[in-house]
């Protein structure tokens, strides 16, 4: 039932986002064709750009912002080897926004749960990843070393 609870606010949350979603482009959009007083389409230097700082969804009381959102972007195109642009930015935040939230949910349903994974079994994990990757694996270093991993303790 728990479960079916945290579906049903998923989708609801999915459901008030996706209007903020809709919006930004559209506002992006407008904010792109201004036109000066004499007629002609002003240029990008003419027009404020969004706050880094601007919420873009609210996860049970907690903000998820358009810098949030454009580092997700920004490494997703960096790990993928695509050039940072604009555009591309454009076409993944509505699909990164989407994928915060839900990661957003499900986070908080494991810290209300009081469940805790050992660090050997992300190790473990990690390490299975890797294998599956073709990545060479370092006896010496293990592979989650360097990595903070978050300890929520509640």
């Amino acid at each position: 039932m728990r479960l079916r609870s945290l579906t049903l606010a998923c989708c609801s949350l999915t459901a008030l986002a996706l209007p903020l979603c809709a919006a930004a482009p559209h506002a992006a959009l407008a904010a792109t064709h201004h036109h000066t007083p004499s007629g002609k389409p002003a240029t990008s230097a003419q027009t404020q750009p969004e706050p880094d700082d601007m919420i873009v969804a609210v996860v049970n009381s907690i903000p998820l912002t358009k810098r949030d959102v454009d580092n997700r972007g920004k490494l997703f195109a960096l790990s993928t080897g695509l050039p940072v642009s604009d555009d591309l930015m454009a076409r993944l935040r509505p699909q990164i926004i989407r994928q915060m939230i839900d990661e957003k949910l499900r986070t908080q349903e494991i810290l209300s749960r009081h469940i805790n994974i050992a660090p050997e079994q992300i190790a473990a994990a990690i390490g299975n990843i890797e294998k599956r990757n073709g990545m060479p694996e370092d006896p010496a270093q293990p592979p989650c070393a360097g990595w903070r991993l978050a300890h929520h303790a509640h």
